[in-house]
């Protein structure tokens, strides 16, 4: 039984991870040179593990779904 996807979760799940490591890439070196604007961006990053792990819970909830021989209605 192939596991149904989720076009873009992936990829915002990808974005979580990134926006963490810069997050503690700022935080744990900050005479690294980065561009004010990146300093000023990576609180965004602190948000970063909740978005991770809301992505992560929906995907759980479509494969049991799935699994289970539901679906979600869009």
């Amino acid at each position: 039984m192939k596991q149904p996807r989720v076009g873009g979760l992936d990829a915002l799940r990808g974005l979580a991870t990134v926006a963490v490591f810069v997050c503690h890439f700022a935080a744990y070196w900050p005479g690294i040179g980065l561009p004010r604007q990146v300093i000023s961006a990576t609180h965004v990053g602190a948000h970063g593990v909740d978005v991770h792990w809301v992505a992560l819970a929906f995907a759980t909830v479509v494969v049991l779904l799935h699994r289970l021989g539901g679906t979600i209605q869009p």
